[in-house]
């Protein structure tokens, strides 16, 4: 995931959620989701490595 948004030349912020309670709790409570990876572009979230899905989001063709 991290090696497609640096191909596409995407600026992206890694949250690990192993590492910092405060981001699995945003993800668990805010966002519902209990798996990884997931994406928010502005207020979209896109669970899994959905590569249609972020081209769409991020407007890439």
């Amino acid at each position: 995931m991290k090696a497609w948004l640096s191909h596409q030349e995407v600026p992206f912020e890694e949250r690990n959620v192993f590492r910092n309670r405060g981001y699995w709790r945003e993800l668990v409570d805010d966002l519902g989701y209990t798996t990884v990876p997931v994406i928010r572009v502005d207020d979209r979230v896109i669970a899994g490595f959905d590569q249609r899905q972020l081209k769409e989001a991020l407007n890439i063709k």
